[in-house]
């Protein structure tokens, strides 16, 4: 289960001052700017998500050709399926940038709830979800405490609440180290530059966990924490990200 930590106290108390704000400053969406109960409208929400169909690997879940594509042909994912809401593009991609580098964490709740929601809609695909742990995808320490928030954790906290599945504390999956922002580099420097840079508890040993992060774009991150979970002793792992491609 997560333990209260010193980070807890201040999200919640990061929480409790956005609600109070509300009360002042209604939510004003960030796409249509119109004001409502959410920073992200529903209408704005269904907009931005553009589905993966055909063709689409069914291994790594990005819109590719084949089954299983190049990518996990020539480098095979230690996870069993990957899945993503929607594609990364257009709207969605501006809504990750809000939610990521513009310090939008209140976002995280109607995100999280897109993101259970496709869990239960394609649940044959993520194991029935029957999983023991769900576990985020970890910021280096440093680097989040400059964000204020993790992300994936923001997620993972509000798809485990709607899905009864309880997440992994802090020391379950860590970032060792800091390495050069992906976005910045190209595919197989990605590859390269994730290597090494998490490490994961004894804990995992025999369980089936479901890995949750914001985006897959070249899938190194995902590809890296499942391996690293499963040199742990991780019997299973499935990935769920917002968005992919």
């Amino acid at each position: 289960m997560t333990a209260f930590t010193p980070e807890t106290a201040l999200s919640l108390l990061r929480d409790v001052g956005n609600a109070a704000l509300d009360l002042l400053y209604p939510p004003r969406c960030v796409i249509c700017r119109q004001f409502g109960s959410e920073y992200l409208c529903a209408a704005c929400l269904a907009n931005a998500i553009a589905p993966i169909n055909d063709p689409m690997c069914l291994r790594c879940g990005h819109p590719r050709q084949g089954t299983p594509c190049d990518h996990c042909r020539n480098r095979p994912p230690q996870y069993q399926r990957a899945r993503a809401v929607s594609k990364y593009d257009g709207t969605m991609r501006d809504i990750v940038h809000f939610f990521k580098y513009r310090d939008k964490p209140m976002l995280a709740g109607v995100l999280a709830q897109a993101m259970a929601e496709y869990a239960v809609a394609n649940r044959r695909a993520l194991n029935e979800l029957e999983f023991d742990m769900i576990v985020p995808v970890p910021m280096y320490p440093p680097k989040e405490r400059r964000r204020g928030y993790n992300q994936a954790r923001r997620l993972a906290e509000g798809i485990g609440r709607r899905l009864s599945i309880c997440i992994a504390d802090r020391s379950t999956l860590r970032r060792t180290r800091d390495a050069k922002p992906q976005m910045e580099l190209p595919r197989e420097a990605r590859l390269v530059n994730v290597k090494g840079v998490y490490e994961a508890a004894a804990s995992v040993s025999g369980l089936t966990v479901l890995l949750i992060d914001d985006v897959s774009t070249t899938g190194a991150t995902l590809k890296e924490c499942s391996a690293t979970l499963k040199a742990a002793g991780a019997a299973k792992v499935y990935c769920l990200t917002l968005a992919a491609g």
